[in-house]
């Protein structure tokens, strides 16, 4: 992955594409770069290694003021770490910054190498940015948006850019396609990044607040929060990591022992004491359920006095979070038996989502998976009917929740293992909590670096502007 940046307003260029880049770094460290307009055509400075080389050549320069341009921090795809494989990639008309891969950069390199055009770097962004050249000089009154598009059109792949043209000096394009790419619009002056932290000003601070139901099991509670807690911290070094439970009973009982806990809004007024401007706030709830509910409204009653705060989705939330939570628990089907997936459920209708996993499951041939809540849908009866149809004689309890607490050591340990045994059944108990396994770690952390790049459209703006839009 590579970050982009993009400016143009009434700020120095130069201070703010390097000032974003810094927030960026994390994206890349092979070489960094930047592409500036000025009096004459755009000047194009770059090179090999950390952000401090290009600051210090910047500084060497000593360079006019510029109002707009585009920067870059790579890490290396198609060509080895070097100054020339740098981005920004230039032609004296278009300079492009370029985050993703092009796919097909092989044939379109063929045919323009074939026209005459000559390439001096080992990279597909190079080939990228001589085909918007040559499509700009194919016709001497087309636009750049025009060329912009007609280069575009030939292209496979994923990419965001930011292009900069010598004919409109003021104007970045920017460009999405798979790739994750932020437009800020502000007071006389734009931007465009690759993430949210590329935004931030001197003097911003940023957070990451995971936010978790909680546990008094303090075994579990090293293998499941405190593990995915520093996971998080590792996987986002440029922020500030802080944590969050939502269960009053949870931070009750953690209180009488000495251990105290913040709730979510007492986190968030404390990171706003703190000075921090920019959070992402991951919980580590399982469904869209009344615990976000609950976090989403938190999170609105101090977003005004926040510059940004985004909130990270749930487990699942996607037909692809399904997917991949399936295949995950998949993997450790027994040897014997069946295994029912015990989730907490809920009252609202996404208790649909537990439904859903059941149905995936089977669908993908795990045909001894069964999935039942303890306050939801499927019910425990819902499951029993599954295990007699099946004739099941065997069955493996798991908790279908991100630790194994209460519930796991009461409602299922206990309450549901003496059902079943009723019923005739052999039952073991698996104590161990999603939030134990590495993988379903990583897909918290994965939503969290979704939100990063990513802000939630408001629906009821998008209802209102296409409504005016259509009245129009």
């Amino acid at each position: 992955m590579c970050g982009i940046v993009g400016y143009s307003g009434k700020r120095s260029a130069q201070e703010v594409l390097l000032n974003g880049l810094e927030k960026l770094e994390y994206r890349g460290y092979d070489s960094a770069g930047v592409a500036l307009a000025l009096e004459g055509g755009i000047h194009v400075v770059k090179s090999k290694g950390r952000l401090e080389v290009l600051r210090r050549k910047l500084e060497a320069e000593n360079l006019p003021e510029s109002f707009c341009g585009i920067g870059h921090t790579r890490w290396a795809t198609h060509g080895e770490p070097s100054d020339v494989n740098s981005h920004p990639h230039s032609t004296p008309r278009v300079s492009i910054v370029h985050n993703g891969i092009i796919e097909n950069y092989g044939p379109l390199k063929a045919d323009l190498m074939a026209k005459g055009v000559t390439f001096e770097s080992e990279t597909d962004t190079e080939v990228l940015v001589k085909l918007i050249d040559y499509f700009c000089c194919a016709q001497p009154k087309q636009s750049p948006l025009a060329a912009l598009r007609e280069a575009l059109a030939m292209v496979r792949g994923s990419y965001a850019l930011g292009v900069l043209f010598r004919e409109e000096p003021d104007t970045i394009y920017a460009v999405k396609k798979e790739s994750p790419l932020i437009v800020g619009w502000g007071e006389g002056e734009n931007f465009v990044a690759s993430d949210m932290l590329a935004g931030m000003q001197p003097g911003d601070k940023a957070a990451l607040l995971m936010v978790h139901f909680g546990t008094t099991y303090d075994d579990t509670r090293t293998k499941t929060i405190d593990a995915i807690n520093a996971k998080a911290k590792e996987a986002f070094p440029q922020m500030e990591m802080r944590e969050a439970y939502t269960s009053r009973i949870v931070m009750r009982r953690l209180k009488a022992r000495g251990i105290e806990k913040p709730n979510p809004l007492e986190a968030l007024l404390k990171l706003l004491g703190d000075g921090y401007t920019h959070v992402i706030v991951q919980s580590t709830n399982i469904i869209e359920g009344v615990e976000m509910e609950s976090l989403r409204r938190d999170v609105a009653s101090v977003a005004r006095f926040f510059k940004e705060i985004r909130v990270g989705n749930p487990l699942l939330y996607s037909v692809e979070d399904a997917e991949a939570v399936v295949d995950i628990l998949g993997a450790g089907k027994p040897e014997k038996g069946s295994v029912v997936l015990v989730g907490h459920g809920t009252y609202t209708p996404s208790t649909a989502t537990y439904a859903m996993i059941d149905y995936m499951l089977k669908a993908k041939g795990l045909k001894n998976f069964h999935v039942g809540t303890i306050e939801g849908y499927p019910t425990f009866d819902t499951m029993l009917q599954q295990l007699k149809d099946n004739k099941t004689k065997q069955v493996t309890l798991v908790p279908f929740m991100f630790v194994a607490g209460d519930h796991a050591n009461n409602d299922i340990a206990v309450d549901w293992k003496e059902a079943l045994e009723k019923e005739g059944l052999k039952v073991d108990v698996r104590m161990q909590g999603l939030g134990e396994i590495p993988a379903i770690q990583q897909l918290f952390i994965d939503h969290a670096q979704f939100m990063l790049k990513h802000k939630m459209v408001d629906i009821m703006k998008k209802k209102a502007k296409y409504a005016k839009d259509k009245d129009k």
